[in-house]
């Protein structure tokens, strides 16, 4: 990651040091962190200033890093994740991901949720790339299944946590059933889907991988009929299997007057908004907007 020197606002500063915009005026103001005024009359600071300052606090400083800053690719990262540059937070997330650095990932999410970027932007942008490149990365032969599998966990151990810093109301706008029709016991995109519709006013009764044998009948019996199926369709499942699925479920469904919704993420699927049934959602914007 190559050094930012490009300017940053007084909010951005803020955020930066996890104070409040008076503060920085004030520490402006008396000359303790530097700064330029622009041609518009804008107070403007570098990562390098920023940097300098926060090394001089003391261990009992109220200053709170939006990000850890210890050396130059810390601070380039809280440089990227104020800016929103998520190429290069993809790259410097995967790596910690693959060297099982949980800690440092949650901090990315963390940090750009500070910055006030929604929960499916963070997913969009951030985590389904990280995920996308460690499939591919299994199949050219660049890493192996106990690697994938191991950012896998950290994937998922890092949006628990994220989950844990956001409010939910717990008034309900409805219930709705999410399922995955992958055989494998680590999805992330099932549990990312849960978080973005509890968030949005759900209660989400979250039932893991999709059986020919599981009793759908009886989640809707016992749930008080939820309104609405999310389905996470992995990228690698058969779309003849998917279209098998699906017609067993809708035949159960239909009595209920429930819908489907497909998350198949740019994935073609020969189940096409059925009757009004199904709809098929590619991202979790997609889904947040539903």
């Amino acid at each position: 990651m190559e050094t930012k020197k490009e300017m940053l606002t007084i909010m951005e500063t803020a955020l930066i040091l996890g104070v409040k915009v008076s503060y920085v005026k004030k520490i402006a103001e008396q000359g303790d962190l530097n700064s330029t005024v622009s041609d518009k009359g804008l107070i403007l600071f570098t990562m390098d200033e920023i940097t300098s300052y926060i090394k001089k606090q003391d261990i009992d400083s109220d200053i709170k890093p939006l990000f850890p800053m210890n050396d130059d690719t810390e601070i380039n990262v809280c440089y990227h994740i104020v800016k929103g540059e998520f190429a290069q937070l993809i790259n410097y997330s995967y790596l910690q991901s693959l060297l099982f650095n949980r800690l440092r990932v949650f901090q990315v999410l963390k940090g750009l949720s500070a910055m006030k970027r929604s929960l499916f932007d963070i997913y969009d942008e951030l985590v389904v790339p990280i995920l996308d490149r460690n499939l591919e990365f299994y199949k050219q032969g660049k890493v192996t299944v106990m690697e994938m599998q191991l950012v896998k966990h950290v994937i998922i151990d890092s949006i628990i946590r994220l989950q844990g810093l956001m409010v939910i109301d717990d008034d309900y706008v409805g219930t709705v059933y999410c399922a995955t029709l992958s055989k494998d016991y680590i999805d992330p995109l099932l549990k990312m889907m849960d978080h973005v519709l509890e968030l949005r006013g759900f209660r989400v009764i979250n039932c893991g991988t999709l059986e020919p044998t599981t009793n759908v009948e009886k989640i809707f019996d016992d749930f008080c009929c939820p309104q609405r199926i999310y389905i996470s369709v992995p990228r690698d499942y058969d779309d003849n299997d998917v279209c098998k699925t699906l017609k067993n479920l809708m035949t159960i469904v239909s009595k209920y007057n429930a819908k489907i919704f497909l998350l198949t993420q740019g994935r073609k699927s020969c189940m096409r908004d059925v009757d009004g049934v199904i709809t098929i959602v590619q991202t979790f914007s997609d889904i947040a907007n539903s």
